[in-house]
């Protein structure tokens, strides 16, 4: 298992500049509060040319929604049968009654 060296908000970071770079000039991205990121569901927002804003989701009509996997290389890891090379796991929070968080995403990717 390789964990990432960096955190979520220095990807964030440096996509959200790699976007407003491919998008064009006038194109910033918003960033929520953690608050408001907790109740909108998105890490970034951008309003981008004329498609419809959101006016709920501070006029923004696309959201980028990061999270950073961990690398999983081995047959130790529970999904290696599925593809039999490595992939990643991202664990996205979601509790059940029991109070465990347990919603995983499984990303089988060339590495």
């Amino acid at each position: 298992m390789l964990l990432p060296n960096f955190s979520e908000s220095q990807l964030q970071t440096v996509c959200n500049t790699e976007f407003c770079k491919l998008l064009g000039g006038g194109v910033y991205p918003i960033v929520p509060s953690l608050n408001e990121e907790k109740n909108l569901g998105w890490d970034s927002g951008f309003i981008i040319g004329t498609s419809s804003p959101a006016p709920n989701q501070k006029g923004c009509n696309f959201f980028v929604q990061y999270k950073l996997g961990t690398l999983i290389e081995g047959p130790r890891g529970a999904q290696y049968i599925n593809w039999y090379e490595p992939y990643f796991r991202l664990q996205i929070p979601h509790t059940k009654r029991n109070g465990k968080n347990i919603s995983k995403i499984f990303i089988n990717t060339k590495v």
